[in-house]
């Protein structure tokens, strides 16, 4: 069953990157500290959830402010390089599919562990739920995880109405594309390129609506340019706060690379720089 989805106005930030904050974590993921997003995880698919990186489910019920940015990378792979298909990830997440396979397409239907890929400090099971950003070849977007390995999506694409991973595009819970609507993602000529520095800022802010409480998550994608920092994109959308985070547990920032598919004959890492706040 679709979740519900709720309105709510914003303001988006569009300050440039880099600002300065207190007693700000990190987690660099640039194959000098610590392994970059590789290939090897489930389907090829790969993600990390540092343990500096948790915060508590409480502060958003108390109607208070979490916040992850990240500086994203794709590598050039040497050979065969075409277009990139993936697309990254930043997301608050609970949960796991703890001791669980699944069949992955891409490498002949073959049964895997849902496990990241090795080369990480820690293997760590694919995350049940979750709410985030996605940087993909079409820009920006928000994604919902529902803990039955499916998803909602939304982007620039498909009218801006919401994308499922079980029915593909479809016209139900559609955005707005102006930043004074109620829930909006602006639009924006983008190509996601290979070498490029991307950011991705996310903020979730609780608050509650006849007694109920929801988060209202919004998004920037920044570009690295000679001249400074460029605001590509930005937005924002509000869910039930219990139908992503559903357990009395703390939310994991997580930073993943989903499979490149078909186009896994330019495999690639991704370096990431991720920071739990500093906007």
């Amino acid at each position: 069953m679709i979740k519900q989805i709720f309105s709510g106005i914003v303001s988006a930030s569009l300050a440039a990157c880099g600002g300065v904050g207190a007693q700000i974590q990190s987690y660099i993921a640039d194959d000098v500290i610590h392994p970059a997003l590789q290939v090897n995880g489930f389907c090829y698919f790969d993600w990390y959830k540092p343990d500096n990186m948790q915060k508590s489910k409480h502060t958003l019920e108390q109607g208070g402010v979490v916040q992850l940015q990240a500086r994203f990378q794709w590598q050039v792979p040497g050979y065969n390089s075409r277009p990139l298909t993936e697309h990254g990830i930043l997301a608050f997440t609970q949960g796991e599919f703890a001791g669980e396979a699944a069949i992955c397409p891409f490498q002949g239907n073959a049964v895997q562990q849902m496990l990241n890929s090795p080369e990480h400090p820690s293997r760590q099971w694919l995350f049940k739920y979750g709410a985030g950003l996605i940087i993909t070849p079409n820009g920006l977007g928000f994604e919902l995880w529902n803990g039955d390995k499916t998803a909602y999506a939304w982007d620039q694409t498909n009218n801006r109405c919401m994308q499922s991973t079980v029915t593909g595009g479809t016209s139900l819970n559609c955005l707005s594309n102006n930043p004074t609507s109620d829930s909006y993602i602006t639009e924006a000529d983008f190509t996601l390129a290979q070498e490029e520095y991307y950011w991705v800022r996310l903020t979730m802010q609780g608050f509650v609506v006849s007694g109920r409480h929801w988060t209202k998550m919004r998004g920037e994608l920044i570009q690295e340019k000679p001249s400074g920092a460029v605001v590509v994109q930005h937005g924002s959308v509000n869910f039930l706060t219990d139908s992503y985070f559903p357990l009395n547990a703390p939310i994991f920032g997580t930073m993943a690379r989903s499979s490149p598919g078909s186009n896994f004959y330019s495999p690639t890492k991704v370096k990431a720089w991720m920071f739990d706040g500093g906007f």
